[in-house]
């Protein structure tokens, strides 16, 4: 799935003593954006190292065919309702207007292949849209890559601002990053098999262990600093 897992607004919520993202404001709404980019690209590599298979993260998948119009309550005709069920979160994928575009949302309401959702903030392209469910998996994922993100933002925000530092930016590196002590994080994708509920294992790590089991393996290792892979810096 070569899109971020959180929507702009997920940013904004780690970010609430700025402004809200838009064209004038920095960074802008376009360059918050390459952020989401960027940090589900290195979170869809760190999955993939451990293991788990980057294209199947969602519980259940269909098409549309129709074009979708904003606004609330909208009823979608999909392949197959039986995929949805009410109050099911949703990441919504696909053109407007030719440019891609998503959101998180949530299923109101299902009869036959009309899904009713209860509000959708984008219009969408005949034939361009994907509807994902969401696991457990792509939950946090979700918050992993709106906590980058909002770190990135954070970062610009102080850009060529003296002193050239953000304490809340590294609280959020900090949090994204995880370690043994929080079991949370990048380091729990690494370190911890499963970690991410619901999602896949790829045949490789099924058949030859590749995805690791931390917690397991080193239950009295309390000295050992744990070795973090995902060393990117932005």
């Amino acid at each position: 799935m070569d899109f971020p897992y959180c929507e702009i607004g997920d940013v904004q919520a780690y970010n609430q003593h700025r402004s809200a993202y838009g064209t004038s404001t920095k960074p802008t709404a376009v360059e918050v954006e390459g952020f989401m980019d960027a940090i589900a690209a290195r979170l869809r590599s760190a999955c993939d190292e451990a293991g788990y298979d980057v294209d199947h993260f969602h519980a259940k998948s269909d098409t549309v065919a129709l074009a979708i119009t904003a606004g609330a309550s909208v009823a979608v005709v999909v392949t197959a309702g039986t995929n949805f069920a009410v109050a099911d979160s949703v990441l919504i994928t696909g053109l407007s207007s030719g440019v891609r575009k998503w959101e998180v949302d949530v299923v109101k309401s299902v009869s036959g292949n009309n899904v009713t959702i209860t509000a959708i903030g984008n219009n969408y392209d005949a034939a361009s849209v994907t509807i994902y469910v969401l696991n457990d998996a792509m939950r946090t994922l979700r918050d992993l890559n709106a906590l980058g993100a909002a770190a990135m933002a954070e970062e610009a925000a102080f850009g060529g601002v003296s002193p050239n530092k953000s304490e809340h930016a590294e609280t959020l590196w900090e949090r994204y990053q995880g370690s043994k002590d929080t079991r949370d994080g990048l380091w729990a994708i690494d370190n911890i098999k499963e970690f991410l509920r619901g999602a896949t294992l790829t045949t490789e790590a099924l058949h030859h262990g590749t995805s690791k089991s931390y917690g397991s393996e080193h239950e009295e290792d309390e000295d050992v600093d744990p070795v973090i892979t995902n060393d990117m810096e932005f």
